[in-house]
Order: structure tokens, then sequence, then C-alpha cells
């Protein structure tokens, strides 16, 4: 349900073009994009959207910030100042948007692939995993669940970004896709190559079965791996053996400021420039410092400024303006702020535990997807934090309580993107680049082949994972609550 004008309606993306303060971490050799734009056109309320029938939105980008609670952030104390005096006014705060898990690592997993935690990535993977199946006789589960533990998923078990990249080779389209990943070239330059990756590889993780030493800060960089959905999926990086595997990895995951200077790629603030530039989905993770993670002693000797929310607030404010006054946002965008999970054990547990959308515990047992660690002793999920969407489709200064969770953010751009045409199903025992390869083939009949077998069967679910769990249980994503703005043509 949604309360209107709990802020004046009339404040718009004009606040957000104040010049925000840049932070002091990693080299930003991009050049500052000018945030002195005219306010943004009033639009006329609408019914017309729906979760079935989204709004021809174009450009996606997700921030993801870090382990906060929803009081601490958005509550009458919160040191966020630039997020609740200028950015949430300017869109809808979603108040009832929970994370998947504790601890990070299984929250970003599910919100690229709707996996649900496993007792390793409930660990942070702190050692890069191999995957181990715990029934090799039923290694998927209901929902296209893989059924093991580990940090490194099995190549038939695809993602958000597989589904792209599908859709293009079957419909033709031109869809593309980036992670934002900050410090990740200040992490390529200052450390030796992880043992086993190829000397070109620029998309920078632990080697298999090894210690992640990539976790967060140090005098250069504050960079982590766990906090990198991309490389826990072999969908995206194969067997992590030969350049070739991590090509599209290398291609799509780069450096939020720099981008890749190796790939001949540029950061962020160049790629806003023109809609041709800017990607279709954009994952934006800062580092350590910047995402609320690390504290003012933790960043002290590295990004020099004060750590926790109020370190992220200033993020925002540096990258906020850029990213709504880009072409691609003002003409097509949405714009939306998370957390990856709340500030557990510093709050409420009930609320610092908390789950939605099919996650609860029901009769005293967890329910689907719930956190299978310690911490899901104390609650299913990971903890409720809440969600800023902005996006000329949605009006401004508005609360919606309807529950949300990573899950239900994989749903909405499945939808936006038309990826509910196509199902790729982990128990045909094929991976995601054979089904490439097949789509790829001059061959018309295994082409066709391909096509079936990604086409999805009637009065299906047709989306990845959990975020394909039914309505009847709470799984829904963005429909006319969010999108119930008509942007003047």
């Amino acid at each position: 349900m949604i309360s209107r004008n709990i802020l004046a309606a009339t404040l718009t993306a004009a606040a957000i073009t104040l010049a925000g303060c840049h932070s002091s971490s990693s080299n930003d050799s991009s050049p500052t994009v000018n945030a002195n734009t005219e306010p943004q056109t009033a639009c006329t309320p609408t019914t017309t959207f729906s979760e079935a029938a989204p709004p021809p939105i174009e450009h996606v980008f997700v921030i993801v910030l870090e382990n906060k609670s929803f009081e601490e952030v958005y509550g009458a104390a919160s040191v966020a100042e630039y997020l609740r005096g200028t950015v949430v006014p300017t869109g809808q705060l979603l108040t009832q948007f929970y994370g998947t898990s504790h601890a990070s690592t299984g929250n970003y997993i599910s919100m690229l692939g709707g996996q649900a935690p496993n007792p390793a990535s409930h660990g942070d993977c702190a050692i890069f995993a191999q995957w181990t199946p715990f029934n090799p006789v039923q290694p998927v589960l209901d929902f296209g669940q893989a059924n093991g533990a580990g940090c490194l998923y099995p190549n038939n078990f695809p993602t958000l970004v597989d589904e792209m990249d599908l859709h293009n080779l079957i419909f033709n389209t031109q869809l593309s896709w980036r992670g934002w990943m900050e410090d990740m070239e200040l992490e390529l330059e200052g450390e030796a190559r992880a043992n086993g990756r190829p000397a070109d590889n620029t998309c920078v993780g632990p080697a298999l079965n090894e210690l992640d030493g990539t976790n967060g800060s140090d005098t250069r960089e504050q960079y982590a791996a766990r906090h990198n959905p991309f490389l826990f999926y072999r969908s995206i990086i194969g067997q992590a053996e030969t350049a070739e595997e991590f090509q599209r990895c290398d291609n799509n995951v780069i450096d939020l400021r720099v981008g890749s200077p190796a790939q001949q790629l540029p950061g962020l603030k160049v790629a806003l420039q023109s809609r041709a530039t800017t990607p279709n989905y954009n994952l934006i993770v800062p580092d350590n410092c910047h995402n609320a993670h690390d504290s003012a002693t933790q960043c002290e000797g590295t990004s020099g400024g004060p750590g926790g929310l109020l370190e992220a607030d200033r993020f925002l404010n540096e990258w906020v303006p850029p990213i709504v006054n880009s072409p691609a946002f003002r003409e097509a965008g949405m714009l939306v702020i998370l957390f990856d999970e709340a500030n557990f054990g510093q709050g409420d547990p009930q609320e610092d535990y908390a789950a939605c959308c099919g996650q609860e515990l029901q009769g005293g047992l967890k329910h689907r997807g719930a956190d299978p660690g310690l911490n899901g002793l104390l609650g299913a999920g990971g903890g409720r934090f809440g969600a800023v969407v902005l996006s000329p489709f949605t009006q401004a200064g508005q609360e919606n309580d309807t529950p949300y969770n990573h899950y239900s953010m994989l749903r909405t751009i499945e939808n936006l993107f038309g990826l509910n045409k196509i199902h790729f199903d982990p128990t045909d025992g094929v991976s995601v680049q054979e089904r490439m390869a097949q789509l790829r083939s001059a061959d018309a009949g295994t082409r066709q082949a391909a096509i079936d077998a990604l086409t999805p069967e009637p009065d299906t679910q047709p989306y990845i994972g959990y975020a394909g769990l039914p309505p009847s249980e709470g799984m829904v994503a963005f429909g006319g609550d969010v999108y119930n703005c008509q942007p003047a043509q």
C-alpha cells in the first residue's frame, strides 16, 4: 500500500542535481558530469502499468550498500542526510525491503541468480570453495535451487545476465550489462595474481578453494570479491582456467571509476554521457568504505573518510547526480538504492533477521530459501533495510509498504527486459555456455532445439530460482504500486 504525500511531492530531481562532495578514495580519471540540469518534468499519475505490463524502462541502475537496518538509515537519528533529505523526497521509499540471508555473500548471489544461501555463502565465502552436491542423484531442487554447498555454482544454474545474453541470441536484441566494482582496478594493480588464474584476467577474484585475499580495506584499496556476485557462477566464468573462459567477466565486470584499461572500457561517468554507451543493467558496488561496511578506524588509512553510513552518504552524493541526470535515466531509467542485509546483532533481532515473500518461518520451520546458517536460527532472512526507487515512471514523495526482497528485485528486472519470455531449466543438465553455442549454430535444427528448450511452459513462473516463487507465497515484482507515473512527452 502506498502512502501519498508523505513528503512534498513537488520536490523533483532538481534537488539531486545539487553538487555532491567527491569522496577521497580511489583515483578517478573520469570527467565530472555536469549536475546543473533542469528540473525533472512533472508526471501524470497513472494506473496503466502492472507487474505483467511494466513501463518501457530500458536502463536499470542498482546501488548496493552494506549492513544497515531501516531505522539506522531512514530514522530521525540517521546521519545519511543526503539520502534522507534529498534522494528520498524525489523517489519512492520502499519501507519493507528485506535481505535474503546473513552474511553478505548470500545476498549478492540471490540478487543475481535467485539462489538461496548455503553454508559456504553464509560464511561469506572466506574460502572460494568448489561446489559440493548434497545428492548427486538430485542436483536440482524445486525452483531451480542448487542442491549442495559451495561458492562457485555449477554452469547449469543461470543468472540475470546469462538470460540477457540468451535473449539477445534468440530475439536479436542488444541488451547489455555491467558490474561496476569500485577499486577493482586498484586491487588488480596492487595484488599478486591469484594462483591458477590466467595472466590477462582482469575480473579480480580468489583462486578456487583458496582463501579470499581481497577482503576489504588496506592502505591502497577496499575492493572485496565477496561483494562481486559475478564471480560465483560458472555460467559467467566457466571453469575459471583460461582467458577465453574469463572473457565475459573481464569484458563486463570492471572498475566503477576507471573502467578497464586492459579492455579499453571507460568508467561509469564516461559511459553515462550517452544512452548508446550506458548499459541496460548496471550493478554498482562501492568499496568497503563507501558502502557503509567499514568503520572510521578501518577507513582512516585508506579513503581518509569517516567510514560507515556517513561515508556511504557522501558516495551517494557523488554518484546519484550523474546517474539521474544522464540521458539514459532521464528518458527511460530506474535507480534503486538498497542494502545487502540489515545490521544484524545491533538492533531488534525480530527486525534484523526478518524475511518476506515466501521466506518466513512457518510453524517453527524455516520456509523456502531461509538462511541455513546459525543466523537462520534467529530468523529466516537478512532483515529489513528498505530501499529507494527513482524513475521518471515513479511519483516522488511516497512511501510503499509492499514487501520486497532481492528475489523480487531480480524478478522485476526480468520483467522489464522481457526475460520472462525465456526460461533456462537447470534440470536439463545443459550448461549456459552450451546453450549459447547451440543458439549461435549455423545448423537451423540445432538452433531451433535450443530455442524450444528455452521456451517457458504454459502456466509456469518463468523466473530464475526463487524469483519464480508464486504470488500466493508473497513473491511479486514491482507493479503499479511503484510504476505509478506517466512522464510528460
